[in-house]
């Protein structure tokens, strides 16, 4: 194997750089090109052109995806908001359920079913319930 060695240094002088790090000539499109390409655009020579004839239907079929996004967009935001206002309304009604399940659980116990019977003249029993069997026409009172 070979040692590793520095390369010589050469001796600066000022007056004798490279100009290695300025574009050259061919790196860069002359002005001219460029302002002869924007004029011929923006002059309207390009819609004289023949050539463009022949890309009008890519130019229609352009403007028809574009729509077809910018609907697509739309129906999409709309679902969206729909997904939200039904969110919001289930909230609503499960909190609803839950009143009415609430208040029908305080309806149905014994002590209100009472105070509500009491105006119709229905009074709650206060001995325990019996068993009565039939035997031959003739009842027994257990």
């Amino acid at each position: 194997m070979g040692k590793n060695r520095l390369k010589p240094q050469k001796n600066y002088e000022p007056g004798n750089e490279k100009q290695s790090n300025k574009p050259t000539d061919k790196t860069l499109p002359s002005k001219g090109i460029i302002i002869k390409y924007l004029s011929f655009i923006f002059g309207g020579q390009y819609l004289e052109n023949q050539q463009i004839f022949k890309q009008i239907p890519y130019f229609i079929f352009l403007i028809i995806i574009g729509i077809i996004y910018i609907t697509n967009t739309n129906i999409a935001d709309k679902k969206v908001r729909d997904i939200n206002k039904l969110n919001k309304e289930i909230k609503e009604l499960r909190s609803e359920y839950i009143i009415t399940k609430s208040e029908l659980m305080f309806l149905n116990k014994q002590s209100e079913i009472a105070k509500r019977l009491e105006p119709l003249g229905i009074k709650e029993i206060t001995q325990q319930p019996y068993l009565i069997i039939a035997e031959d026409t003739t009842l027994k009172i257990y």
